[in-house]
């Protein structure tokens, strides 16, 4: 059984497309500081690159729900189409 506080996490990421690093931290089970330092030395926090607009740092949601098995989508729609378009 997921704890309720974890099912609102993932309810709130389930609705937008990205969210915070602290959010993300919080749902990955690591802290601010260390969610930061992964940010600024390789770009992204557990695999997931981060996007940067201005000064923000953004993490997309839905890599985010797929580490945790929350979503079983397929990584990318794109190569299907590409293979469907080359037919």
């Amino acid at each position: 059984m997921t704890p309720a506080w974890l099912q609102e996490l993932i309810d709130e990421l389930r609705g937008q497309p990205v969210c915070s690093v602290e959010t993300a931290a919080r749902a990955l089970g690591c802290g601010r500081t260390l969610a930061y330092e992964q940010v600024r030395t390789k770009g992204e926090l557990a695999g997931i690159k981060i996007l940067t607009v201005g000064r923000k740092r953004l993490c997309p949601t839905l890599p985010i729900l797929r580490l945790l098995g929350y979503v079983d989508a397929p990584a990318c729609s794109c190569a299907k189409a590409e293979d469907s378009d080359g037919e």
